[in-house]
């Protein structure tokens, strides 16, 4: 994925509210498990994408779903992606791009 650098990208979020929320566990068995990365990478994906307005990213407590790290829940929907990583990140961007056609 191209990183997009554009800081107004992150302020843009700020500004608005959301109706989407991505919350990705940042407790140590998830953080162990690249769970910092991926929210760098949700990040971009946002960014890259132009979701600003429809998307946030929540970094949260334990999701209780340890032996699955790291976790990541879609909400509204309460959609679970356990052993998240680089590759199975298409299918959480598409679960929010299905989310945005429905909310947006």
């Amino acid at each position: 994925l191209p990183v997009n650098t554009d800081r107004a990208c992150m302020k843009q979020r700020s500004k608005s509210k959301p109706k989407i929320k991505v919350l990705v566990c940042q407790k140590s068995g998830c953080l162990k498990r690249g769970g910092k990365g991926l929210c760098e990478a949700l990040d971009r994906t946002i960014c890259d994408r132009q979701w600003e307005k429809y998307v946030t990213i929540e970094r949260t407590g334990c999701l209780k779903h340890c032996s699955s790290a790291p976790n990541v829940v879609i909400m509204p929907g309460k959609q679970r992606h356990a052993k998240v990583r680089s590759k199975t990140l298409p299918q959480i961007a598409e679960a929010i791009d299905n989310l945005i056609g429905k909310t947006g």
